[in-house]
């Protein structure tokens, strides 16, 4: 975005979704088994870690843009960024176990 004076803006729009989603994903229990605490903790570090948001950013924008509360579309969002974090840990773990041989 630039402004009248010619100088760039950066949009806070993307930014109060992106800040949206993060808290309600920080707000989300798992298990309160002690049992399952190292567990819980992966999970949580895998989702919280930065990244994996701008696909579930959108849906919430799409959702405004409907004319939808971006709120009613959260836990959409969520799963979309659980499934992102599980696809790079499941991709990560291929390609150290698997990895392309060499080109020739």
């Amino acid at each position: 975005m630039v402004s009248a004076a010619g100088t760039r803006v950066q949009s806070a729009y993307p930014e109060q979704l992106r800040t949206e989603l993060d808290r309600y994903l920080d707000g989300l229990r798992f298990s309160d088994e002690a049992a399952a605490a190292g567990l819980v903790e992966a999970m949580r570090y895998s989702l919280l870690a930065g990244g994996k948001r701008i696909r579930p950013v959108l849906a919430l924008a799409t959702a405004e843009a409907l004319g939808l509360e971006p709120s009613t579309m959260l836990p959409f969002a969520a799963a979309w960024t659980a499934r992102l974090a599980t696809g790079h840990v499941l991709i990560g773990s291929t390609i150290r176990v698997f990895p392309s041989p060499p080109v020739t």
